[in-house]
């Protein structure tokens, strides 16, 4: 009989840690995939900026 709990808890536990990995796996991606869309929208802003005081320039000139 308690082997028979021992065998359920540990199948459970070892469902519980495979889906822990899983999900750990799944916001290292998404965070990955943030960062990268970060790095993406900062060279734009940079972009932006520069086109802003060229346009600045062109209207004070």
């Amino acid at each position: 009989r308690r082997r028979k709990f021992l065998e359920r808890n540990r199948a459970a536990a070892a469902r519980c840690r495979q889906k822990r990995k899983t999900w750990v796996n799944s916001l290292e991606k998404k965070a990955d995939d943030l960062q990268n869309v970060n790095v993406k929208l900062q060279s734009e802003v940079s972009l932006l900026r520069r086109e802003v005081a060229q346009l600045k320039t062109l209207l004070l000139a």
